[in-house]
């Protein structure tokens, strides 16, 4: 795992500035919950297309990772869009 870490430190760098831009920019617009979402939506989608570029440029792009990024890309939505317009 470090090794790998290491050795594709640049992708993962890159997916931490986009989570934390993401993190930052949803917690800048404030109270607003249609900015929010959208900027939710733009971070899950940068996540899913981060995912599929990496394990493409690895060489073990399969649909089983492809099904994974799409659960975990529709989870992490279905919980922000609970969390902004819970009843």
């Amino acid at each position: 795992m470090t090794k790998e870490i290491k050795k594709y430190l640049f992708h993962y760098l890159f997916l931490a500035i986009i989570l934390f831009f993401g993190v930052v920019i949803f917690m800048m617009v404030g109270f607003d919950k249609t900015l929010q979402l959208n900027v939710a939506i733009l971070t899950i989608a940068s996540y899913f297309l981060w995912g599929i570029i990496h394990h493409f440029l690895k060489d073990d792009l399969h649909i089983k990772v492809v099904i994974e990024y799409l659960l975990i890309t529709a989870l992490s939505l279905i919980l922000v869009l609970s969390l902004l317009y819970r009843l």
